[in-house]
């Protein structure tokens, strides 16, 4: 599996996508150390976290978190 490209935007889609603001993008990938690459939940966890550990997460202005990718 390629590296992962998560792009995250504030609001909610009620069907106009450009109207939403685009608040960060986190690329990456995480691979076990032995056995099978892990499902994509599972990477989409971990990079996740690591990112969560390296940086501040981003604060949404509004009630929601939007994943278009």
């Amino acid at each position: 599996m390629g590296e992962l490209r998560l792009a995250f935007y504030e609001g909610a889609v009620d069907g106009d996508v450009d109207a939403l603001a685009h608040l960060c993008d986190v690329e990456g990938s995480v691979l076990p150390d032995d056995g099978p690459s892990f499902p994509l939940l599972e990477e989409v966890r971990r990079v996740l976290e690591m990112c969560a550990e390296k940086y501040t997460a981003p604060h949404a202005f509004g009630p929601h978190f939007v994943d278009l990718h």
